[in-house]
C-alpha cells in the first residue's frame, strides 16, 4: 500500500473482479460513503463508475487477482483511486479530441472527457508490485 503525500482520511476501499456488475458495486459503496443526499455524491457517482468501467474494458487482468478503489476526504476535495492491472496497449487516456465530444454520437469513449470536465484535478501514474496503473480523480465536497 503506498503512502498518500498529503494528510487524507481514508473513508473506504473495496476490490472488485473484472466484471461488467463491478461499476454498479463501486458506485453504491461510494454513495454509501459519501451519503446519498451530499452535494458531490452524484459526482463521486459518476467518476467512480466511468473509472471502473474503463478497468473492466481495458486492463489486463492478470498481475493484479481485482480492481482497487478508494475514497479519501482531504480539505475541500474527495479523492478517488481506481488501481488495475493496466494495458501492454495503451494508458488511459481522453479519446475524444476537443470539440467533438458535444457532436460524437459514438458510444463509448467518453469517460475520461467526462472525468476530466468535472474533476478539479485528474491523473494517471503507474504503480508497482505488481505493476499496474492507478487513475485518480480529485472532486470538490461542494459537488460544484
Amino acid at each position: 500500500m503506498r503512502v498518500i503525500p498529503f494528510q487524507a482520511t481514508l473513508l473506504g476501499e473495496i476490490h472488485l473482479p473484472y466484471s461488467a456488475d463491478s461499476p454498479g458495486l463501486a458506485r453504491a459503496r461510494f454513495t454509501s460513503w459519501v451519503g446519498e443526499t451530499h452535494p458531490a455524491a452524484f459526482t463521486v457517482q459518476l467518476v467512480v463508475s466511468e473509472l471502473v468501467t474503463n478497468s473492466v474494458r481495458h486492463s489486463d487482468p492478470g498481475a493484479r487477482p481485482s480492481i482497487g478503489a478508494r475514497l479519501f476526504a482531504y480539505g475541500e476535495y474527495f479523492r478517488l483511486e481506481v488501481t488495475d492491472s493496466g494495458s501492454a496497449y495503451s494508458a488511459p487516456h481522453i479519446a475524444l479530441p476537443p470539440g467533438v465530444f458535444e457532436n460524437s454520437t459514438d458510444e463509448s469513449g467518453r469517460g475520461l472527457a467526462l472525468v476530466d470536465r468535472v474533476s478539479a484535478a485528474w491523473g494517471v501514474r503507474t504503480t508497482r508490485n505488481p505493476r499496474g496503473c492507478l487513475v485518480w480523480s480529485h472532486i470538490a465536497v461542494t459537488g460544484e
